[in-house]
């Protein structure tokens, strides 16, 4: 197995035991395009997206491109090239995601209070 799926895996394997995460891996092809990060989910309610690398590994331009893409729409979009780091990334963009007021005991509080639910 080589070093980038098996990140890929801790960090599937982390998430599928740790409540309030949804995140899976996106196999793209043709038709989807380059570029796309390889995990998309949600944790608490936030839009999670990790590109997996190996330490030395680096984004490609449009693989960057893509990640300031979801940066600028809200979501928490990152490089990771271990657990550890993938960890500490959504910690820090959930805690972002906490001030802007989009927190709830089950991620959709505000999100229903906003729409009056």
């Amino acid at each position: 197995m080589n070093e980038r799926i098996a990140v890929t895996d801790k960090i599937l394997e982390y998430c599928q035991r740790t409540p309030g995460f949804f995140l899976r891996k996106i196999h793209c092809g043709a038709m989807q395009g380059k570029g796309l990060p390889d995990l998309w989910g949600c944790y608490q309610g936030m839009f999670v997206v990790c590109e997996s690398k190996t330490p030395d590994g680096r984004l490609s331009k449009i693989q960057r491109h893509f990640l300031a893409l979801i940066r600028k729409s809200g979501g928490c979009a990152f490089q990771a090239a271990s657990l550890e780091q993938f960890i500490q990334e959504v910690e820090k963009g959930y805690g972002q995601f906490c001030r802007l007021g989009n927190s709830g005991e089950d991620g959709t509080a505000s999100a229903q209070k906003d729409r009056g639910l």
